[in-house]
């Protein structure tokens, strides 16, 4: 069936096609707000010794950077599309790529950041196996996902790839090296029914 150069190429024209149908983050004020909230609890608990290096993993238009920035920590995007730009006239630093493998080196970060984002990868395991070698062991990880069978239908969306139910994602955070601290449902109300997020809080092993 070929050797591994070519498996290779063949996976990286899947991830193209992927990419195809990104498209750019759109902030609402309430998502700002709740951004805000999450990042502030997160810097709190990894307190004023446990770094200051974060990793935002698919970092949209930069709202999450821009709050980690203000609360005086050192944050790094990884995006896709027009959305690299946004953050760079903001002045943030951004690596532009896809977030299946992170160009980093282990343990580099204190805390990363992946909000709305690991639905869009079809790799999602290897994504969260990359996210726990580059935090630090005892390093905080931070997640949240779109839940599956909302009045929203998520899946139907042309750029999510995997949309699962929380006990397949409880699953692949534990298998990928992480410690689940806590966990949260978010319910939104929309104009068609209610909408559902799963979060989850992790630190690494």
């Amino acid at each position: 069936m070929g050797d591994a150069e070519s498996r290779f190429a063949r996976f990286e024209r899947v991830m193209g096609v992927a990419a195809q149908s990104v498209y750019p983050e759109i902030t609402t004020q309430g998502t700002i707000q709740h951004m805000a909230n999450m990042a502030r609890q997160l810097v709190g608990i990894l307190g004023p010794d446990g770094g200051r290096r974060v990793l935002d993993v698919g970092c949209g238009d930069g709202t999450a950077l821009g709050h980690f920035a203000d609360l005086g920590m050192e944050p790094v995007g990884v995006t896709l599309g027009s959305d690299v730009e946004v953050c760079r006239s903001k002045g943030y630093s951004v690596v532009e790529s896809d977030i299946t493998f992170l160009d980093f080196g282990d343990e580099t970060f204190d805390l990363v950041w992946c909000r709305h984002a690991i639905e869009h990868t079809i790799a999602p395991f290897v994504t969260l196996v990359e996210s726990a070698r580059v935090l630090r062991s005892g390093g905080l990880f931070y997640m949240e996902v779109p839940a599956p069978d909302t009045a929203i239908g998520h899946e139907k969306n042309p750029n999510h790839f995997s949309v699962f139910g929380k006990r397949m994602w409880n699953q692949l955070l534990t298998r990928a090296g992480f410690l689940i601290h806590a966990q949260e449902d978010i319910a939104v109300d929309t104009k068609i029914g209610q909408d559902t997020y799963y979060a989850w809080m992790c630190y690494r092993i």
